[in-house]
Parts: structure tokens; C-alpha cells; sequence
């Protein structure tokens, strides 16, 4: 039987497979872009014999759009650190190719925890 030659990217896949089933759902997390409030593409309507009431409709917009800035903010540091962890991740596996390529004996694939 002949030998296969090293394939450095499938090796490499298959150790992020492994590490990421290794840590299970340690350190992931699922980032949820909030959704846009109506009011923001929706002008309440001004035309004075509407049922709406455009006082009210201002007011709850406004809850609505200072709901979703909070909201964008939480967002995007969800999303920096899942960045984080990705980058100490590809760091990880960067060494770990490294102890491999070197011949070095007992090499590990260890992660951020």
C-alpha cells in the first residue's frame, strides 16, 4: 500500500473539528443581529383623521429605537469577542501545526479556555 503524502489543510480541519468537539460549547457563542424597529423605515402616519395617534406613535418609536441601540451594542461585543476567540483559536492551531511540522513528540492542540 502506498503512502499518502501529508495534506496539510485536511489535517488541519480535521484538528479544528477535533478541537472544537474536544471543548464542546466552551467559549462559543451565537450572536443575534437585532431586529430593525418598524417605525425606523415606517413614518407614523400625520394625516389627522388616522386612528393612530402620532404623539403616541413618536413615543413608542422612540422605546423601540433606543431598545435597539442597546440592543446593537450588545451585538457588536458579542461579535468582538466570538473575534477574540477565533483569533486565540487559529493561534492554537498556528502552534500546534508548528510542534507537528518540527516532529516534536507529544504535541497538543490546546485552546483558549
Amino acid at each position: 500500500m502506498a503512502e499518502r503524502p501529508f495534506q496539510p489543510t485536511v489535517t488541519l480541519a480535521l484538528m479544528t473539528i477535533l478541537f472544537a468537539v474536544s471543548h464542546g460549547a466552551q467559549g462559543q457563542s451565537l450572536c443575534s443581529k437585532p431586529v430593525t424597529p418598524v417605525c425606523a423605515t415606517i413614518i407614523p402616519s400625520t394625516d389627522p383623521s388616522a386612528a393612530t395617534d402620532t404623539g403616541v406613535a413618536r413615543s413608542r418609536c422612540l422605546e423601540d429605537a433606543e431598545a435597539f441601540r442597546e440592543k446593537l451594542g450588545e451585538y457588536r461585543q458579542c461579535l468582538q469577542e466570538s473575534l477574540d476567540q477565533a483569533a486565540k483559536a487559529v493561534n492554537a492551531a498556528d502552534s500546534f501545526v508548528s510542534c507537528l511540522e518540527r516532529n516534536e513528540p507529544n504535541c497538543r492542540l490546546t485552546g483558549p479556555e
